[in-house]
């Protein structure tokens, strides 16, 4: 039983780096370290260092030391690397793109070419790659360096051999090795893990392990992948590598090798000795059981405190054969949620689980399907998940699984939770989802109001595909959010509290740019009735001089409302009229204004307001950035361009996550409301 996820390559990653440098990268750059820039004596004596290297222009006129490295590059292998990186060094593009393209194009033995691009380093291949002053066909040869020299460090008989001689008698070999095992990167280390949990290692376990942590730290959790789904004999020898690297960072493995319904004895003898030195005493099944509980639940803590920025980590995933491990670069966020899926997996292999750990080990694996693709929920994927939770049919509570992840803002797992209704042996009894108790509403009901559009969108949804009675606790609330999903607009929408017809406009002009449709309103009482009303709202803009409310009596009614809650208000300053004295005596400094005022200037009081560059900062809103609510409340200048906007957006980006709803979402939720509502009429 092994439940695991390898997420594909719509993950959502953020790359915008081109092909070419996505080979070098991967191939040149090798635990964390460039490969070192060599040349030979002849590129030594022609350039003395980077300095000189510097001063020599583009292309400057031919002289020895260029006929001599024309003559290098004539020689191939290994020269032409050697004269290519002069050639970069000194500038000279137009050599260098021709011996890219004339010498490089023949070859096609990867020994070679990688050869090639170690002489001309990481350094000058990334400048190679990047410049404007190199041809696409030569660009296609940098391409085809750094495949080649990615291919030749990553080769399983290579990284082998360099494992082999970890314990050689000559230094020099001991050396070699490690330098073989650096620049295999990634690859080097899932080589080294799989020997460090073979049966027979063709070298000392400890210095397998000590070469696996100096390329990277990630091989542990190469290794607990082993520990939680290898087979058998290999979780063992994965479980004492994990004891000798940390013992007391593998108290969860270990309890789960004790304890585990599938554990060999081999597991169970190893974790009885190396447990009392972290317990004193060993542990009982439910303190094990509570153990692993705490740590899938801070997991998921982890999970829901991390940024969704764009830093990266590599992600290691079972092999087919369980003895074996893969790897590959995922958003840090999503490696939060994989975590958490582990932390699972640990749970479920000790078995007799509680309905509120079997509800945690659900949502946790729902919370990590629906991060790696926003759209789960195919037939496939309702099969997968329900024959991995087949011995727990009718054991889980999905209400109760829905409420704690809501109240944790758990929002991935709740709408995969939500997505099972209906369509999966896991939802259970329809009784408990649509009917609440003691005069309360259901929690998937209840959610129906929830002040995220997916997350409401999603609960009606689901309780479309129950085909409700026409009357239950909450149908009203049903109803309307059916109504809502069925008005919903092409573009997202934004709120505008402005009254001046021109400052309107100028926003509204800003805000189609962005993509979004915008409502205009005159009064805080018109916006809460707009913010009630619902639909795809991404934003609440709003002038700081309101007549009829102070601003932050504005955001705490808007915060009140259900479907308010979530929506980001931003307040632009008042611009200062041209008329003002302040905007007259920020346009001159003190010693220009006697000059200033001594020359006649047109007058500015026909000036449009909108259109001006001067703000005025000093009045800051009283209690904006109070931490009352979870939503942000911002004050910023006017905006004049789109440009105003992206720090919020960048902020928010790194909190939500999910993606806010597209053209086809809005299309889709339109379609399941108008096919519901025609049905019952």
């Amino acid at each position: 039983m092994h439940p695991h996820l390898t997420p594909g390559s719509h993950l959502g990653q953020r790359v915008t780096s081109a092909s070419v440098l996505r080979h070098l990268c991967a191939g040149l750059l090798c635990a964390g370290s460039f490969i070192a820039i060599q040349s030979n004596s002849i590129a030594q004596d022609a350039f003395v260092d980077a300095d000189t290297a510097v001063e020599v222009q583009p292309d400057s006129p031919v002289d020895d030391q260029v006929i001599q490295l024309n003559q290098m590059a004539a020689q191939g292998g290994t020269s032409l690397g050697t004269a290519l990186n002069a050639f970069t060094r000194i500038n000279r593009w137009s050599d260098a793109d021709r011996w890219l393209q004339n010498g490089v194009s023949g070859v096609n033995d990867p020994a070679e070419l990688a050869g090639i691009a170690k002489q001309i380093g990481a350094d000058n291949l990334l400048r190679l790659a990047t410049s404007d002053q190199i041809s696409a066909d030569a660009k296609k040869m940098v391409e085809k360096l750094g495949q080649a020299a990615q291919k030749f460090a990553e080769s399983k008989s290579r990284l082998a051999q360099a494992i082999d001689g970890l314990d050689a008698d000559s230094v020099d070999q001991r050396l070699e090795s490690a330098r073989r095992l650096l620049t295999g990167g990634n690859a080097a280390v899932a080589a080294l893990v799989a020997a460090a949990v073979s049966e027979s290692p063709t070298a000392p376990r400890e210095e397998i392990l000590r070469a696996m942590l100096k390329i990277s730290e990630s091989g542990r959790q190469a290794i607990e992948q082993l520990a939680i789904y290898g087979q058998g004999s290999v979780r063992a020898r994965a479980t004492g590598a994990l004891t000798r690297i940390d013992r007391k960072s593998a108290l969860p493995d270990l309890l789960t090798a004790l304890y585990g319904a599938d554990s060999t004895p081999e597991e169970k003898s190893f974790a009885q000795v190396n447990l009392p030195p972290l317990t004193q005493t060993l542990p009982t099944l439910p303190e094990a059981k509570g153990v692993l509980f705490t740590e899938l639940n801070r997991q998921r803590r982890r999970a829901q405190d991390i940024e969704n920025g764009f830093d990266t980590v590599t992600l290691w995933s079972i092999g087919a054969d369980r003895k074996s491990v893969n790897f590959q670069s995922v958003r840090t966020v999503i490696g939060a949620y994989r975590g958490a899926v582990d932390a699972a997996s640990r749970l479920r292999r000790v078995g007799g689980l509680s309905r509120g750990m079997l509800d945690a080990v659900l949502a946790s694996q729902m919370g990590y399907r629906v991060m790696i693709d926003p759209d789960w929920g195919t037939v496939e994927q309702m099969e997968s998940i329900d024959a991995s939770f087949a011995d727990q049919v009718g054991e889980i509570d999905l209400s109760d699984a829905i409420a704690l992840s809501l109240k944790n803002q758990d929002y991935p797992a709740a709408i995969g939770l939500m997505r099972l209704i209906g369509r999966s042996n896991l939802a259970g009894d329809v009784q408990g989802l649509l009917f609440g108790s003691q005069s309360k509403l259901s929690v998937l009901v209840g959610a129906t109001l929830h002040g995220e559009p997916r997350v409401r969108y999603e609960a009606a949804a689901a309780i479309a595909r129950l085909n409700p009675p026409s009357s239950f606790a909450g149908s009203s609330h049903f109803i309307k959010c059916l109504a809502e999903m069925r008005d919903l607009q092409n573009l997202p929408l934004v709120l505008l509290v402005e009254t001046r017809a021109e400052v309107a406009l100028q926003q509204e002009l800003i805000l189609s740019k962005m993509g979004f449709q915008t409502e205009v309103v005159g009064a805080v009482l018109d916006l809460e009735r707009c913010v009630a009303r619902g639909g795809d709202l991404r934003m609440i803009l709003s002038k700081t001089q309101l007549w009829d409310i102070p601003p932050v009596e504005m955001i705490d009614r808007v915060r009140r409302l259900p479907k308010g809650q979530n929506v980001p208000i931003v307040f632009y300053n008042e611009p200062i009229r041209p008329s003002d004295p302040e905007f007259v005596a920020n346009l001159v400094d003190d010693e220009e204004e006697d000059e200033f005022f001594a020359k006649p200037k047109p007058p500015v009081l026909h000036q449009p307001i909108v259109g001006t560059e001067k703000f005025s900062m000093a009045k800051q809103i009283p209690g904006l950035e109070s931490d009352r609510w979870n939503a942000p409340s911002r004050q910023i200048p006017m905006p004049r361009t789109p440009a105003a906007f992206t720090n919020l957006f960048l902020d928010l980006d790194l909190v939500n996550r999910l993606p806010e709803l597209t053209a086809i979402d809005r299309q889709q939720f339109r379609k399941t409301a108008m096919d519901y509502l025609s049905s019952v009429q």
